[in-house]
C-alpha cells in the first residue's frame, strides 16, 4: 500500500475538486474500508460500484459535476494521491483498488484493532480518524505485532526454504493465515452500506 502522498508535507484533505468545483467528502478511516470492500463483490458491475462508491463518500446530495470524474477524485483520495485530485480519468473499482493477498481489512480487522490499540493506545472503536491517518499508522506498525507476522507469513516464498520440514510447518501455518472471502450478494453489499452510521 503506497501512498504518493505525506502527511506530513500536506495538509488532509476534506475534500476533492472536480471541474473547479470543491466537493466535501467523508474522510473517516471506516468509509475507505468500505469503499475498498466494493472491488472485492464480484456481483457487482462497474456502475454499481461507482454508484455505491459515490453515495459513500458523498451520500444522497450529489454534486452537479461529472460522476466518472468526480468517482475517478475519489479514487485519488482513497489512494492517498492528492496530485490526482482534479478526477482526470474514468477507471473502475476493481482495477484500481489494491488487490488483496497480503492482507484484508475485513478478514484482519479483529488484529488490526488489536494492533492499533497494543501500539498506539487508539481504540478504533472510539475514535474518527482520517483515512491518510489511519493508513500512514497502519503501514508503520512494528514487524513484531500479531498482524504484521500475519502478513509476512502470507507473502513468505517457501520456494526459497530448503529444509523440506520446515518448508512443510510453513505451508500449513500460511494455509492457517489464509483470507477467506466470503462474496455477498449485491443486496447484502447495499445494506450494509446503508446500515454504516452516517
Amino acid at each position: 500500500m503506497s501512498r504518493h502522498t505525506s502527511v506530513l508535507t500536506h495538509p488532509l484533505p476534506y475534500s476533492v475538486t472536480v471541474d473547479g468545483v470543491c466537493v466535501p467528502i467523508r474522510t473517516d478511516y471506516q468509509t475507505g474500508i468500505l469503499f475498498g470492500e466494493l472491488a472485492k463483490d464480484d456481483t457487482l458491475d462497474n456502475l454499481s460500484r461507482m454508484k455505491l462508491g459515490l453515495w459513500l463518500y458523498c451520500g444522497d446530495d450529489l454534486p452537479a459535476v461529472d460522476p466518472h470524474r468526480l468517482f475517478a477524485a475519489i479514487l485519488a483520495f482513497y489512494r492517498g494521491d492528492a496530485a490526482d485530485s482534479a478526477g482526470t480519468e474514468q477507471p473502475t473499482v476493481s482495477k484500481n483498488l489494491p488487490a488483496g493477498g497480503v492482507f484484508d481489512f475485513v478478514w484482519d480487522g479483529d488484529q488490526i484493532y488489536g494492533a492499533f490499540l497494543q501500539v498506539y493506545r487508539i481504540d478504533l472503536t472510539e475514535c474518527t480518524l482520517h483515512w491518510w491517518k489511519f493508513l500512514a499508522l497502519l503501514t508503520a506498525l512494528p514487524p513484531d505485532c500479531a498482524f504484521m507476522r500475519t502478513a509476512a507469513l502470507r507473502c513468505m516464498d517457501l520456494s526459497e526454504v530448503k529444509d523440506e520440514e520446515l518448508r512443510r510447518k510453513l505451508r500449513r501455518a500460511k494455509a492457517m493465515v489464509r483470507i477467506r472471502h466470503s462474496h455477498k450478494s449485491k443486496k447484502e453489499t447495499e445494506e450494509s452500506l446503508w446500515q454504516t452510521d452516517r
